[in-house]
């Protein structure tokens, strides 16, 4: 499936430091694809919609949603069948990779900023007060593309990072162990078998008797340094494989959700759509309606 990741070529010049595009938000042309910008995302009255991000698929439930995603990043977005005509917009600001480069972002006064490009390596959904705030920037940014324009964005990349309130969604196991409050070597031990091992069977007491933690301690560990219990941070991890899989490959439904740890079908089916709002196979249709993209 690696030719469904369509590389998008935006009317974005060598000179421009950024342009701001508006779609329909059920417009059938905006198909899963990627290009080499840095890219704002932002839902507008789409409470319908459902965005794809990398291996991460994010339904949209405030009338407002911003997202921060890296050059290179599959990304797109889908509504349901009874979306009407006239329902919300979806605007992209698109910027230069080089734009502000390592000789700016290393200046003090840029710190929080640099930080913010560090974390969006990995793609950024921001909180519904950042998105609001974020709605009134790219309102304006949409009438002034000169340098007063660039002054709204850097104000608002600003405003963002220093508010950091975001979630990072294609977490891998190095970026999780920089985000963690404790980097000690038992928090080293308990997060690198977690992301080794979640594909296997595993439990809170299995866990806690290979950590020589009790099952109270561990939980109490999850809950602290991630805001979830052990229980959803396992499914979230199984279900972010197995949309990595669904993009990358063409294995059938029941085959993807036993490699990712899921040892039925149905159970897999059922908690796929609670965290997407998608069934597997409502996804992988849509992946395949993107080849035409």
């Amino acid at each position: 499936m690696k030719n469904l990741n369509q590389k998008r070529f935006l009317p974005i010049e060598e000179a421009d430091a950024f342009i701001v595009l508006r779609h329909a938000i059920n417009d059938p042309a905006q198909r899963l694809h990627y290009h080499d910008y840095w890219e704002l995302l932002l839902f507008q009255n789409s409470e319908t919609a459902t965005c794809i991000i990398g291996n991460s698929i994010t339904k949209i439930n405030h009338d407002t949603a911003l997202f921060l995603l890296p050059p290179g990043t599959l990304h797109g977005w889908c509504t349901g069948h009874n979306t009407p005509s006239t329902a919300g917009i979806v605007k992209q600001v698109i910027f230069q990779q080089d734009l502000f480069g390592d000789c700016m972002l290393n200046k003090n006064q840029f710190f929080h900023i640099r930080k913010l490009f560090q974390a969006g390596i990995n793609s950024i959904r921001f909180s519904n007060n950042s998105a609001q705030n974020a709605l009134v920037a790219i309102q304006l940014l949409e009438k002034e593309n000169d340098f007063k324009g660039l002054l709204i964005l850097l104000k608002l990349l600003s405003t963002v990072s220093l508010q950091k309130q975001w979630e990072i969604l294609n977490d891998n196991s190095e970026t999780m162990m920089q985000n963690l409050q404790n980097n000690t070597n038992q928090v080293n031990k308990v997060m690198d078998y977690l992301n080794t091992h979640f594909k296997e069977e595993i439990s809170l007491k299995k866990m806690s008797c290979i950590m020589n933690m009790s099952e109270a301690t561990l939980a109490r560990f999850f809950k602290m340094q991630t805001g979830k219990c052990f229980t959803d941070l396992l499914i979230e991890k199984r279900i972010s494989y197995a949309i990595k899989l669904l993009i990358e490959s063409n294995d059938p439904i029941h085959e993807i959700a036993y490699q990712s740890g899921f040892n039925q079908v149905t159970h897999f089916n059922r908690l796929f759509k609670a965290q997407t709002g998608f069934s597997p196979k409502m996804y992988k249709q849509f992946l395949l309606s993107s080849k035409t993209a």
